[in-house]
C-alpha cells in the first residue's frame, strides 16, 4: 500500500535499515535498490494530450465507483488480481462510443500519483505503478479506500472530490555523491524528489512545495555541523522552501537529519504532467474539457492568449478581491494567506494612499456607491498618519503644512502618495477638509524641494538627525514628488505647484543621472516618474520630458524576463527582484509600461510629428509586447477558480494574485497596482498657457 496516512507525506516510511546496511557497499545496495523497483528506474516517457488526460482521470474516477459499489472488488485478493479485476471492470463500463486512447493501454512502466481534493482544500494522496497506465491508475485506485481518511474525512463521497493526476514523465538519479549539494538546482514546483536508502524510502511530489504551508524549524549553524532547532518560521523564500521540502522528504524516509547519508542512499528526482478536474464530481461545461492542465501555480496563461476579454475578467475579479481585503474601519491588509487561511493586517500609509488612488480609478471606470464609503473610510486610516507642522518661507511667513511621518522610511514619497490619494478622494467626494490637508501637503512637498529641483529622504535635516541617518537625495520619493505636485496643480489651481513640478522633472531629466556617475541620458526604470512626465506633458508639453518618458519606458522593457530560453515558463514576462520572480515587482512596472504607453499614444493621436520625432513608433510595439508578456505573467500569479482547489477557503483566494510561485499569499499591493496599470487614467486638466519648457 503506497498511501498517504499523514496530511503532509506522500510516500512510503518503512522499517529503518539496520547497522547491516552501513557494511554492504554503495554498488551493491543500489544494486539491490534497482531490483527491487518494479519500474526499474525506467519510467514515463509519455506527455499526455487534453483529451488523454481526461480520460485517464475518468478512469480514475470509474474505478473508485466501482469500488465503493461493488464490495466483492474492495476486498479481492490477491492484490494483483484485484487490480486485474478493476481493470476489466472498469474497461467493460467505458463507454464504447470513445475508446480508451491507445498510450492507455501500451506496455511500458508507469508512474503515477492521484490526489482527492475536497473543497476544504483537504487532500489524500496514493501512487501507482503498473506495467501500463491504465494498470499504474487502477493501483492507485485501489490504494485510496485502504487509507483510514479516504472515510474518516468524507474522501469517498465522489460527488463533492476533485481528483488530480500527476504522471511522472522522467525519473532520474539527483544525488549519487550524499557529499556534494544538490539542493541549489532544484525547481520548486517542478522536481519531486525520491529518498532511498536500503529500506527507507520518501517522496515529495513536485506540487507539494508550492501547495503546503511550509515551516523552517531547523537550522544549520555551520560547515559540517549538525542542525539545531531554531523557532519556526515561514518557509517563503525559494531557498528555504527547498529546505523545508527535504528536512520533510528525510521526515517521510523515517532517515535522521543528522545521519541521513550513507553509501546506499541516493536522491532521484522526477517531474510529472499535472492535471486537476474543472469541477467536483467531474462535471463539466460545453465546449470545456474535463479537466486543465497545470503548471506550478495554475493552467498556464501564454501571451498569444491574452485578450481585452481576458484582461477585463482578471481585473474584475481583482476588484472583488480588493472589496474583501478592507476592513470594516477601512484598513487595509497587507495580505491574505489561502494555505494557512490568514489575514496578515498592519495597515500602512503608503498602502492605504495606493487603495484610496486605485479606489478613484474604479469609481471612474464603474460608479458604484461602495467605492466611494471604501475610499472615505481608507482615508480615515490614512489620516492617522498625517502629521501637522509650520513651515517658514525666506520672506519669514510662516505657513502650517502636513506630512506623513514614515518612521526611517521615506516621508516624502509617502507624503507624495498621500497628496495624490487625498486629491483623487476629493474628485470622488469634494470636501473642503480634504482640500486644505492636500494644500497644506503641497507645502511641505514644495519647502522641501531643493534649489536644483531634487528632493531628500525627510522634510527637514533635524528630523533626520533625530532618526540618526543621513538625509540624502530621495530618488524614487522625488518622481512621486513631481506627480503630487501636478495633481495638486489640477486641484487647487496654485502655479507654484506646477513650476515647481516642472523644475524637478527637469532637473531629473538634465542632471540626475550624471549626479549618479552616468555620462548620458539613458532613463531608469522609475515608474513614477513616467507617469508625473506623461501627465506633465499633457499640461506643458516638451519634447525633453517626452522623450525621456520613452528612454524610461525603453529601461522597464529591457529589465523584462524576455528570452523564453533562459526563464521557467511562469518566470517568463516578469521582472525579478534578486533571484526572485514575484508579482509585486511585475505590476509596479506594468504600470510603468502602461504609463509609457499612454504617452505614446496621445502623441500619436494629438502630434503625429512629435511621435515620430521622439522614435515612439519604434518604441511602441516593444512596449506592447512588454505589456501582453507581463500580464500573461501576472495571470499566471492570479488565483482563478480552477488553480485554488487547494486553498482552505478557495472562495476567498479569488481574484487575489499570489506573491511568487514559492510564497502562496496574495499581495494586496500587487492588487492594487495590476488594477491601476489595467483601468483607464483620467486626463489631466489643462493649464493656463505658460512659457514652453527647455
Amino acid at each position: 500500500m503506497r498511501c498517504r496516512t499523514r496530511t503532509t507525506t506522500c510516500g512510503l516510511a518503512t522499517m529503518a535499515l539496520g547497522l547491516l546496511a552501513a557494511l554492504v557497499p554503495a554498488a551493491t545496495v543500489r544494486a539491490q535498490q534497482d531490483a527491487a523497483d518494479p519500474l526499474g528506474g525506467r519510467v514515463g516517457g509519455v506527455r499526455l494530450k487534453a483529451d488523454e488526460a481526461s480520460a485517464a482521470v475518468g478512469l480514475v474516477r470509474r474505478a473508485l465507483e466501482l469500488l465503493e459499489a461493488d464490495r466483492s472488488l474492495k476486498g479481492l485478493q490477491p492484490r494483483a488480481a484485484q487490480i486485474r479485476a478493476v481493470a476489466d471492470a472498469v474497461r467493460a463500463a467505458w463507454p464504447k462510443a470513445t475508446p480508451l486512447p491507445d498510450v492507455v493501454l501500451q506496455q511500458r512502466p508507469m508512474q503515477v500519483f492521484v490526489t482527492l481534493y475536497l473543497p476544504t482544500g483537504a487532500d489524500l494522496t496514493a501512487e501507482g505503478r503498473g506495467d501500463s497506465l491504465l494498470a499504474a491508475l487502477v493501483d492507485a485506485a485501489v490504494n485510496l479506500p485502504r487509507a483510514p481518511r479516504y472515510q474518516a474525512d468524507g474522501f469517498h463521497r465522489l460527488a463533492d472530490v476533485r481528483i488530480h493526476l500527476d504522471v511522472t514523465v522522467y525519473r532520474l538519479p539527483y544525488m549519487q555523491n550524499v557529499a556534494d549539494p544538490f539542493l541549489y538546482s532544484m525547481r520548486p514546483g517542478l522536481d519531486g524528489l525520491v529518498y532511498e536508502n536500503g529500506d527507507l524510502r520518501g517522496t515529495v511530489l513536485p506540487w507539494e512545495a508550492v501547495r503546503r504551508a511550509w515551516q523552517m524549524h531547523f537550522i544549520q549553524i555551520g560547515e559540517g555541523e549538525a542542525e539545531r532547532p531554531a523557532a519556526p518560521r515561514d518557509a517563503r523564500l525559494p531557498e528555504d522552501v527547498k529546505k523545508a521540502v527535504f528536512r520533510e522528504l528525510l521526515d517521510r524516509a523515517g532517515a535522521q537529519p543528522a545521519t541521513w547519508r550513507g553509501p546506499g542512499a541516493r536522491v532521484l528526482r522526477f517531474e510529472t504532467q499535472s492535471f486537476v478536474e474543472r469541477a467536483a464530481g467531474g462535471r463539466t461545461q460545453a465546449g470545456q474539457p474535463a479537466v486543465a492542465a497545470l503548471y506550478r501555480m495554475g493552467p498556464l496563461v501564454d501571451a498569444e492568449s491574452v485578450t481585452e476579454a481576458s484582461m477585463a475578467a482578471a481585473t474584475r475579479s481583482a476588484t472583488d478581491y480588493l472589496a474583501r481585503t478592507m476592513s470594516a474601519e477601512g484598513a487595509v491588509n497587507a495580505s491574505y494567506d489561502p494555505l494557512r487561511d490568514q489575514w496578515v493586517a498592519g495597515p500602512d500609509a503608503s498602502r492605504q494612499a495606493l487603495t484610496i488612488h486605485t479606489l478613484a480609478r474604479l469609481h471612474a471606470a464603474r460608479p458604484e456607491a461602495w467605492i466611494v464609503r471604501a475610499a472615505q473610510a481608507a482615508a480615515v486610516t490614512l489620516m492617522k498618519s498625517v502629521k501637522e507642522g509650520i513651515v517658514t518661507d525666506v520672506d519669514g511667513t510662516q505657513r502650517p503644512c502636513a506630512f506623513v511621518f514614515a518612521g526611517l522610511k521615506s516621508e516624502v514619497a509617502w507624503t507624495s502618495q498621500a497628496l495624490v490619494a487625498l486629491a483623487d478622494l476629493h474628485g470622488l467626494a469634494p470636501d473642503k477638509a480634504t482640500e486644505t490637508t492636500v494644500r497644506q501637503m503641497a507645502v511641505a512637498l514644495l519647502a522641501a524641494q531643493q534649489k536644483g529641483g531634487s528632493f531628500q529622504v525627510y522634510f527637514a535635516t533635524d528630523a533626520a538627525g533625530d532618526k540618526g541617518v543621513r538625509n540624502s537625495e530621495d530618488l524614487e520619493g522625488e518622481s512621486l514628488a513631481v506627480l503630487a505636485l501636478v495633481r495638486a496643480y489640477e486641484l487647487l489651481g496654485d502655479e507654484t505647484c506646477l513650476r515647481a513640478a516642472q523644475r524637478s522633472a527637469e532637473y531629473m531629466v538634465f542632471q540626475r543621472e550624471r549626479r549618479i556617475g552616468r555620462r548620458q541620458e539613458t532613463g531608469l526604470p522609475d515608474v513614477a516618474l513616467v507617469e508625473a512626465l506623461d501627465r506633465l506633458d499633457t499640461l506643458l508639453p516638451s519634447d525633453a520630458l517626452a522623450r525621456y518618458g520613452r528612454l524610461c519606458g525603453e529601461q522597464i522593457v529591457a529589465r523584462q524576463a524576455s528570452e523564453p530560453a533562459r526563464y521557467l515558463d511562469d518566470e517568463f514576462g516578469g521582472f525579478p527582484t534578486g533571484l526572485v520572480f514575484d508579482s509585486e515587482s511585475a505590476a509596479h512596472h506594468l504600470r510603468g509600461l502602461a504609463a509609457a504607453r499612454r504617452l505614446a499614444a496621445r502623441l500619436r493621436a494629438d502630434a503625429p510629428q512629435r511621435h515620430a520625432s521622439l522614435k515612439f513608433d519604434e518604441f511602441e510595439p516593444r512596449a506592447d509586447r512588454a505589456a501582453r508578456l507581463a500580464e500573461a505573467f501576472l495571470l499566471n500569479h492570479q488565483y482563478r477558480a480552477e488553480s485554488s482547489f487547494y486553498a482552505a477557503q478557495p472562495a476567498v483566494a479569488v481574484g487575489g494574485l499570489r506573491f511568487s510561485a514559492t510564497d502562496a499569499r496574495v499581495s494586496t499591493v500587487t492588487v492594487l497596482n495590476f488594477l491601476l496599470a489595467e483601468l483607464p487614467q483620467p486626463p489631466a486638466r489643462r493649464a493656463t498657457p505658460l512659457p514652453p519648457s527647455r
